[in-house]
């Protein structure tokens, strides 16, 4: 029963740290673009692993965010040296978006650490969307390095 209930606060820590990071994510996102319309697209990296790059004969989040920000008049450009969705690029269940990401499927944040120089001098991004730590914690990862890689 015991190992239950820690199982249970695992997968609640797991759901309210990839909340809390959507949420700030979502923030910074929405004050940078309300203050950089003027100057042509704002240049957005979505970063991270399979989440961000979605699933084969799937919409990643980055279809859906996409469409909400064309609703609204942002004028964006999703960066990143990878295109489409799912780990053979293909252009998922809805094509009509920007595809560009930088999501590795099987990322950790020490992989992420690794890659980001790179990746960012080849696209030059301003706002780069974080969805990073779930590979760490689920190959058990401490805490407290996957804190210190995402600074």
């Amino acid at each position: 029963m015991e190992s239950r209930i820690v199982v249970n606060q695992k997968m609640m820590s797991r759901r309210l740290w990839r909340l809390l990071t959507a949420t700030f994510s979502a923030l910074v996102l929405w004050g940078h673009l309300a203050g950089a319309q003027q100057n042509g697209p704002v240049r957005i990296m979505p970063l991270g692993d399979s989440v961000t790059s979605g699933l084969d004969g799937s919409a990643s989040y980055r279809y859906w965010l996409w469409k909400q920000l064309q609703a609204k008049g942002f004028n964006v450009d999703f960066v990143g040296t990878l295109w489409g969705v799912g780990p053979d690029g293909a252009s998922g269940i809805y094509p009509d978006f920007d595809q560009d990401h930088e999501g590795h499927f099987g990322a950790t944040t020490d992989d992420i650490l690794n890659g980001i120089g790179d990746w960012a001098a080849q696209t030059q991004p301003q706002v780069v969307l974080m969805l990073i730590g779930g590979n760490d914690f689920q190959n058990g990862s401490a805490p407290e390095q996957v804190l210190n890689n995402t600074g």
